[in-house]
């Protein structure tokens, strides 16, 4: 379906004029986990396909960025992308500079939450690869994964001393968040 909205907004001459962004708001798990709804922070339900394009070479053209980043920063990108100024005080951040390749004093940090009748409130801080998450009305057990060591997030490093200090810094994030 995305093709056939490209190739009509080529066929009738606009291409060239609209900025178009890709996205969805979240995943599932599909049975990762034995999970099967979006109702968890592993990377199958947190994780999701987000790309944009504009005109006039003001992106790189099939860059491909790893660094964080969130939905929230979506409007800013948009407004920094049409010469808009961008309102302070909003959560998010423009993603321009990354996209053309600048990630000089990127905070490289992303937080999520969600509430749900079954899990209660979740709350989720990544910086860099290390994603903690936990449910603090559940109880359940905190969660911590080096992805770039464990992309399956298999092992939880929550007891693994060797993390203990970037845990604190973590647990420290999420809760001024």
């Amino acid at each position: 379906q995305y093709a056939r909205v490209i190739d009509y907004l080529d066929e009738v001459g606009v291409l060239d004029d609209c900025v178009i962004v890709f996205l969805s708001d979240h995943g599932e798990m599909l049975g990762q986990k034995g999970l099967w709804h979006k109702l968890q922070f592993f990377d199958g339900a947190a994780r999701v396909p987000f790309s944009i394009s504009a005109p006039g070479g003001s992106v790189g053209a099939g860059r491909i960025e790893t660094h964080n980043v969130s939905l929230v920063d979506l409007f800013p990108t948009l407004c920094d992308l049409v010469d808009i100024p961008i309102p302070e005080g909003l959560d998010g951040r423009s993603l321009l500079p990354l996209m053309q390749g600048d990630a000089d004093g990127w905070d490289n940090a992303v937080y999520s939450e969600m509430y749900h009748d079954l899990n209660g409130a979740g709350e989720m801080v990544k910086v860099d690869d290390l994603k903690y998450f936990r449910f603090p009305e559940k109880h359940w057990p905190e969660q911590l994964f080096d992805l770039e060591a464990d992309p399956e997030e298999r092992h939880n490093l929550i007891d693994d001393l060797a993390y203990s200090a970037r845990l604190a810094g973590l647990r420290a994030k999420l809760d001024a968040f």
